[in-house]
């Protein structure tokens, strides 16, 4: 399997009553840890804020802090807790939506 891209960017997910925007590369498909800068970090830690509780500062980097609070969010949901944002994680955790909801998006 060939590697993941780094995400560098974001995409707004669009439902018909509302949207969440998640970290991307050329789509949802891409990952970031520790060292990971920019505004595809910032989605990622308002939503383990907001939805899981994780009480991080919200500051786009994507430091020991906030891998640990995907870590956390990996094992509640029995998925390998290396701390690493990927698609498996993508696809556990709750996003916060324009509704103020936290939903999982399942999708590629």
């Amino acid at each position: 399997m060939a590697a993941l891209p780094t995400c560098y960017r974001t995409l707004k997910v669009v439902t018909p009553i509302n949207y969440a925007i998640l970290p991307a590369a050329a789509n949802l498909e891409c990952q970031m840890g520790i060292g990971s800068a920019g505004p595809q970090v910032t989605p990622l830690q308002v939503s383990l804020n907001r939805c899981h509780g994780a009480g991080l500062a919200v500051d786009s980097k994507y430091g020991p802090k906030t891998a640990a609070a995907v870590r956390a969010v990996q094992a509640a949901n029995g998925i390998a807790a290396d701390g690493i944002y990927g698609p498996d994680t993508r696809r556990v955790v709750k996003w916060l939506f324009s509704d103020g909801r936290c939903l999982r998006v399942l999708g590629p």
